[in-house]
């Protein structure tokens, strides 16, 4: 386990290249305790971009709280008690200081009290922190009135696009959050950065956010994370670069932004086909927005947040009693756009489905002996991508 001091954000490690990517052995993996498999537990992962040298050695890992502030936010906002540890049960917690490194291959994000916790789904369903978000991320210093005339990462003066942190699709997600005091505007300006075309398009695609970290002073600054190995060309260069042009008031945005990246990496982890306990939001007969905590089946899931885009599903209307689980329980609507993020997820998730599922949803209609083989293969299926799963 690395404790050493870790490095001034905002360098770029001499321009060193990442590691090598193949079998995704640039990822840290971070693992649900409530479930049981390399494969079923898998809630997240992140590439390792951050780096240190240890004895002359470059040391590759992520920044510990920007992965912890992730995994709380799936976890229903836990910040008060998640924290990763090396087991399952929870029992060796981690020892890294939160602006250190995390090099480990894999860690459980913990919760006391609860290794069987609900995660938030989608963006959509997440309720925004704002009894919490000023403890949880340092102020802003406070930036000029006007946002100037060039890209806030690169400092390029041409090729500009203006860039919502909060996009702009989330306008009434927004609104129904309360962000700020004040009724909160999508085109407001502490909502507005300038990016060069092709960064604004790598920062919509969610392959890199905004996070704080501090520098070797100790003062905080809210710099550029990669979370994709997708963006591995623009690592040396853009990772960990100090983010101009944000006021006081953008953070409610900034963090608003993280999660909205955050999330959708975990739809692997939801629509694995098996069944997961969430937290769900719907429209109660009131009109007013309700969050409950509820086990879904694994075709509910993949029915709702399979759709393969950057937008998630939104439940506008409950049908039923919140006891009810049916799949029919909600009118929701499912909308796609296309990221590429997900190339392989609909043939994954056929196969990952258990057994026991199988026989669950074919039960009804084939004889008990074929019901039996199949189980049988899809038990099969599973053993064979576990191992190589544990290979990786």
């Amino acid at each position: 386990m690395a404790t050493e001091t870790p490095p001034p954000p905002y360098v770029h490690a001499s321009r060193r290249i990442l590691p090598p990517q193949e079998d995704r052995k640039g990822e840290i993996r971070f693992r649900h305790p409530g479930y049981h498999g390399p494969i079923l537990n898998h809630l997240l992962s992140l590439p390792r971009v951050d780096c240190q040298d240890v004895n002359d050695t470059v040391v590759y890992g992520i920044h510990h709280k920007t992965a912890l502030t992730a995994c709380q936010i799936i976890a229903n906002n836990a910040f008060d008690t998640g924290y990763f540890a090396l087991d399952q049960a929870g029992l060796h917690g981690v020892k890294v200081p939160l602006d250190g490194l995390l090099t480990e291959d894999q860690y459980f994000f913990i919760i006391n009290g609860n290794h069987n916790y609900a995660v938030v789904p989608s963006f959509r369903d997440w309720r925004f922190p704002n009894e919490d978000i000023d403890r949880i991320w340092p102020n802003i210093s406070n930036g000029p009135d006007i946002i100037g005339s060039k890209c806030c990462v690169s400092g390029i003066g041409y090729a500009i696009n203006r860039a919502h942190l909060l996009p702009q699709e989330e306008q009434a997600w927004s609104e129904q959050n309360i962000m700020n005091d004040t009724t909160p505007a999508i085109d407001d300006i502490n909502n507005i950065i300038l990016l060069r075309k092709d960064l604004h398009k790598c920062f919509d695609d969610r392959w890199f956010a905004i996070v704080p970290k501090k520098d070797p002073e100790g003062s905080d600054l809210y710099v550029t994370h990669i979370l994709s190995s997708s963006a591995a060309q623009m690592w040396p260069t853009y990772h960990n670069v100090v983010v101009n042009q944000l006021s006081i008031e953008s953070k409610a945005y900034v963090f608003a932004r993280f999660a909205w990246a955050i999330l959708l990496r975990t739809k692997q982890f939801v629509t694995r086909n098996v069944a997961r306990q969430v937290i769900r939001r719907y429209i109660n007969d009131e009109g007013e927005f309700e969050y409950t905590d509820e086990r879904a089946s694994g075709p509910l899931l993949k029915q709702l947040y399979g759709g393969g885009g950057t937008r998630n599903a939104t439940p506008l209307k409950r049908k039923s009693a919140p006891g009810d689980r049916d799949s029919d329980s909600w009118t929701s609507e499912i909308e796609t756009d296309t990221d590429g993020s997900w190339p392989w997820e609909e043939s994954m998730n056929r196969l990952d489905q258990s057994a026991s599922d199988t026989v669950s949803d074919i039960g009804r209609a084939l004889p008990e002996e074929v019901c039996k083989e199949l189980a049988i293969a899809a038990a099969g299926v599973i053993a064979f991508q576990e191992k190589q799963e544990l290979e990786y």
